[in-house]
């Protein structure tokens, strides 16, 4: 069946999905109908960005999003993959007042505060902004006045959801507004400690504050004394440090009408009776409640006495037959992990101690079913219960040959989603294969290797049609002519969107761009006097990867941009000024 025999209701069903990115890109130009559809038909559009080479970025920002910008109710800007990007969004939209329906945005990977301020101001003309998320913008400290930013973000009068990530002057450092939001409800803190003072401020200027998630260092009593915070119904906190019982039991005094606790704690165990007393107590209204505790000690003896005594503590009618809530106690060496099985699984605990669990083996299965990242390469190497699959994978390192119960333990690949390998052989190449045919939604292959094998040549041969991004940065390998004609005309490097790749001539850059026809991001690593003598002199020893070192950087980018069409932007890495990205 052709989508075009479908009546407009299915369509535009269908359409309610997608990404308005990818609507005008597969569908505007090719017939008046489609294009109706677009323009007249969808009442409204979530852009985002984040993946997106530089001609759609400029055509829809420039020739659709000013006709469309009533109807557009989030937007996505993100440096990463698409540098330069929120920086060319600022310059093509000079003013946000024609988003009038705007109601998330989502900025990533800035790193011009001047931008961001910009983006900040524009937030204010927008009368339906009710959602903000910030991730990974960092700014020069000698420039960013942080207290501004969250002034300018706490006094947006119709936000409710604010979710920052790594948004510091330094390391975990998170300012505090001066200004009472009037409507934020929802705030996420992702890498940012709060101090006991810090967070009854927070609390403070933020006063319909429904739900918090948060790193808090410690909880001091007279920080606390006579607040409640009556509107709070969901807690998320870790507390990476050890924290005084009676503290925390005062704290949660102040939140009776928790729904939802989330509590991580790092170098505290503290026993079922007690949290049972907590919960019975203060926190009446809680329906879900996760919790993760942690402790070290060198002594083996009391550790297994510890754990047995804490476990017990969970093995009331409380937690077993009323509420239902199970537990896991992991017994290590030197540590005591006890966390609620509505926790993600860690799967390094359950092969290198003794489990121990209140819950039925099928609720045991289940729990391990939840493993979705295997990032050390020797966790098939060691012993797994033979009870335990993993289907559920979506990030994995390995390295071949992979150990012979790795598919009686994985039974599945159908979620995987990047596979890191580690160390690759020609004589392993069957072995690839077979993974990859087994992963059908597949979009990253990244491949590391030290300089002691010379290229790989099978790498070029293998197939897997769901592959977008290829990552070779710590292929130690630099690539000459022959060898990126050859990627280029692969399976893989014909529908590569993404590369990542070491070349040992800068001709070859343009014949990457010119040969790899679905390319939209390149990243080029460059040699550097670092490691030009050693590691990678071995590797090609005919004299041309040093050239890259023999030109200036700033010459470079310069041949770049007179070489390559005037549509591509090329700037260096803001994190290693000798490597250089290219979005296409």
């Amino acid at each position: 069946m052709y989508l075009e025999v479908l009546p407009n209701e299915i369509l535009l069903g269908l359409f309610v999905y997608l990404n308005g990115t990818d609507l005008f890109h597969g569908f505007y130009g090719l017939n008046s109908r489609f294009n109706l559809l677009l323009y007249k038909q969808i009442r409204s559009y979530c852009f985002d960005f984040k993946s997106v080479s530089k001609r759609t970025f400029d055509l829809i920002c420039q020739q659709h999003l000013p006709l469309l910008a009533d109807r557009v109710i989030a937007l996505g800007l993100s440096n990463y993959d698409t540098v330069g990007q929120c920086d060319l969004f600022v310059s093509y939209i000079p003013s946000f007042r024609p988003l009038t329906c705007l109601r998330l945005l989502k900025i990533q990977k800035l790193r011009s505060y001047e931008v961001f301020i910009e983006l900040l101001n524009k937030c204010h003309e927008l009368d339906s902004l009710t959602c903000l998320n910030v991730n990974h913008c960092h700014f020069l400290a000698i420039e960013a006045n942080y207290s501004l930013i969250i002034d300018k973000i706490w006094s947006l009068p119709k936000l409710t959801d604010c979710h920052f990530r790594n948004i510091v002057p330094g390391p975990y450092c998170f300012t505090l507004p001066t200004i009472i939001s009037p409507s934020l409800e929802n705030v996420t803190l992702f890498h940012h400690e709060l101090s006991s003072h810090q967070l009854k401020q927070l609390l403070y200027f933020t006063p319909r504050l429904k739900s918090l998630s948060a790193i808090v260092m410690k909880l001091r009593r007279i920080d606390h004394i006579a607040s409640r915070h009556l509107k709070l119904v969901q807690l998320r906190i870790y507390f990476p440090y050890h924290i005084n019982t009676s503290n925390m039991t005062f704290f949660l005094q102040s939140t009776p009408n928790l729904r939802h606790l989330d509590i991580n704690m790092r170098y505290n165990l503290i026993h079922g009776d007690h949290w049972e007393h907590i919960i019975r107590s203060y926190l009446q209204k809680l329906k879900i409640f996760r919790l993760k505790m942690k402790v070290f000690s060198r002594n083996k003896q009391l550790i297994k006495e510890v754990a047995e005594n804490l476990l017990d503590s969970f093995r009331s009618s409380f937690w077993i037959s009323e509420r239902q809530w199970f537990v896991r106690c992991f017994i290590g060496e030197s540590v005591i992990s006890l966390n609620t099985l509505s926790n993600k699984a860690d799967p390094y605990e359950t092969i290198s101690g003794l489990c121990k669990y209140t819950c039925s083996d099928d609720n045991y299965r289940k729990y391990y079913n939840s493993v979705t990242v295997i990032s050390d390469i020797t966790f098939f190497n060691r012993p797994i219960p033979s009870n335990i699959y993993l289907s559920n994978i979506i990030h994995l390192h390995i390295r071949l040959p992979v150990n012979d119960r790795f598919w009686s333990i994985v039974p599945n690949l159908n979620k995987l989603k990047t596979l890191t390998l580690v160390y690759y052989n020609d004589m392993f190449e069957s072995e690839l294969q077979a993974i990859l045919d087994r992963a059908p939604h597949l979009t990253t292959l990244t491949i590391r290797q030290n300089a002691s094998l010379p290229m790989q040549m099978s790498l070029f041969k293998r197939t897997n049609a769901s592959i977008r991004k290829l990552d070779l940065e710590n292929y130690a390998h630099y690539f000459n002519e022959n060898e990126c004609l050859l990627l280029a005309r692969s399976s893989l490097g014909i529908q590569c969107e993404v590369l990542s790749i070491r070349v040992n001539n800068h001709e070859n850059i343009i014949t990457l761009v010119k040969n790899m026809i679905n390319l939209r991001i390149l990243y080029i690593y460059q040699s550097d006097q670092m490691y030009s003598n050693t590691t990678f002199l071995a590797r090609n020893n005919d004299g041309t990867f040093r050239e890259q070192d023999q030109v200036n950087n700033n010459e470079l980018i310069q041949w770049l941009r007179d070489h390559l069409p005037s549509t591509c932007l090329v700037i260096k890495d803001l994190y290693y000024v000798h490597n250089i990205i290219i979005w296409i």
